[in-house]
């Protein structure tokens, strides 16, 4: 049975948590990228509506004044 050296074994390791990290950091930065658009959308659709009547509001208030 081979014996495993201990620096080895060490180096081994960090070479799997240094990728493990390099996986992580890449999830992050593609679940960032997809987050932005939604939250943008969030934003609009958060926003008041506006105040000034729409067009077919404007239509129809002036039906009924005939």
């Amino acid at each position: 049975m081979p014996e495993t050296h201990p620096v080895h074994d060490m180096q081994s390791r960090i070479a799997v948590l240094e990728a493990e990290l390099r996986a992580a950091r890449d999830a992050l930065s593609t679940a960032s990228t997809d987050r932005d658009p939604w939250r943008d959308q969030a934003q609009r659709l958060a926003l008041p509506k506006p105040t000034q009547p729409g067009l077919f509001e404007r239509l129809f208030r002036l039906r009924r004044a005939d």
